[in-house]
């Protein structure tokens, strides 16, 4: 797979075609089983489209096309919802720089325990379907469309709220550090509360690594998207961020992976990315790894990433009360039982 994903990154980087990507095009088929994989299926049909290269892809072009908007739809409506009731609120890990269909709309209520449960009580009492819930999370199903048919597959009329930034019990960004990165953007001319650009990238980069544990290209391109429309002042903010919230780990591997990936493909380093790679310092361990699978995405994060993570995470007062929480929690078997077989799933999936 090397040669695919880095003519991948060649060609979705570049208005020219790259060569090497010429000998993949008869088996194109492949290529979009691929790019779904690792999230960027939209962007790898836009392109064709662009290249007048569709062909047998306009029927899929379309479908996605559709769900989209329907995604995007999802935002304005829970976001209007929320704003009509006077709840803060930031949609989060979820409106990209490029066109994507994330699993589902992720939206942080900024206010206490009470706000949050009148949230959901809200989006209940407007027809939503409650899907399921844990300790700081509640996932609705917007029934527009029609009800949720299969609770293990999540689409476009998803909506997860979340009371904190959170996994189960185990808290990996504090909410309170986000209250001064703020903005509001644009989705079908309605104005939808959101994270600043450094506090987004901090938010999908932890993410990826508590809980998901998987890097893929839909995150590499968050990255280079974003970093190309900051300036070094709110990189710097990012990193202070990171290591305000103990996560200095997750973004410095991840940040190594994506200077790995953009190297190979490109054969240079964008010039913010050194910048925080001079100041970070570099994961030769974890490059290492992804050298040994050919550059394969998405790519799992090693256990020694996820456990050095968590010990940084252990200097936070929140995260350790967080994590005691847990522990006591899964003195329920049923519970532990679900955490284990969770954990062995996400060691062993390709993608989420």
């Amino acid at each position: 797979m090397t040669s695919l994903t880095l003519s991948l990154l060649k060609t979705l980087g570049s208005p020219l075609l790259a060569e090497e990507f010429l000998q993949h095009l008869l088996s194109s088929r492949i290529i979009y089983k691929y790019t779904a994989k690792n999230k960027i299926g939209l962007l790898y049909l836009e392109d064709l489209k662009k290249r007048g290269m569709l062909g047998n892809f306009e029927d899929n072009y379309l479908k996605e096309r559709r769900r989209h908007h329907e995604f995007l739809i999802t935002i304005t409506r829970a976001a209007r919802m929320l704003s009509s009731a006077g709840i803060r609120y930031a949609v989060f890990k979820s409106i990209f720089p490029y066109p994507a269909i994330p699993n589902d709309v992720d939206i942080l209520v900024l206010g206490n325990k009470a706000e949050f449960r009148r949230a959901t009580k809200i989006f209940l009492g407007a027809g939503y379907q409650g899907l399921r819930s844990s300790p700081n999370q509640m996932s609705l199903h917007d029934r527009r469309n029609c009800v949720h048919a299969d609770l293990n597959k999540k689409d476009v009329y998803d909506v997860d709220l979340y009371q904190e930034v959170a996994a189960s019990y185990l808290l990996y960004l504090d909410k309170a550090r986000l209250f001064d990165h703020l903005t509001e953007k644009a989705i079908l001319g309605e104005r939808v509360n959101t994270l600043t650009s450094e506090a987004e990238l901090l938010a999908i980069i932890t993410h990826s690594v508590i809980p998901e544990q998987i890097y893929t290209l839909s995150t590499y391109f968050a990255v280079i998207y974003n970093l190309a429309k900051m300036d070094l002042r709110h990189i710097d903010k990012m990193m202070f961020m990171a290591k305000e919230n103990n996560v200095t780990c997750p973004i410095r591997v991840h940040f190594s992976l994506t200077a790995a990936l953009h190297q190979a493909a490109f054969g240079i380093i964008p010039r913010n990315l050194t910048h925080i790679l001079t100041e970070l310092g570099e994961e030769k361990k974890e490059v290492a790894n992804l050298l040994k699978v050919d550059f394969k995405m998405p790519f799992r994060y090693s256990l020694r990433t996820i456990v050095r993570t968590l010990m940084e995470k252990s200097k936070d007062c929140r995260f350790r009360k967080s994590a005691a929480r847990q522990v006591v929690a899964m003195l329920d078997p049923r519970l532990a039982r679900w955490v284990a077989n969770n954990i062995a799933i996400r060691r062993k999936r390709e993608t989420y």
